[in-house]
């Protein structure tokens, strides 16, 4: 088995394991893009968007919905 974020192999009786490529919230539903639209959204800031949602792409184009881009 592999991790989903990171790739790296995990043993079968390895259930979890501490991702760095995974986002801060353990957004593990695999909606990560989505999380991190609305916190780029409600927070105006792409950056925090995608740490803690895990998504850059979703934080920017969160932070983009207000109309500015890294205000």
């Amino acid at each position: 088995m592999y991790c989903k974020y990171c790739k790296e192999y995990l043993s079968a009786m390895t259930t979890e394991h501490e991702c760095p490529k995974r986002g801060l919230l353990r957004v593990d539903t695999g909606d990560s893009f989505l999380v991190s639209t609305v916190i780029g959204a409600v927070t105006n800031s792409a950056i925090i968007g995608g740490v803690l949602g895990g998504d850059f792409i979703g934080g920017i184009l969160g932070d983009v919905l207000d109309g500015d881009l890294f205000d």
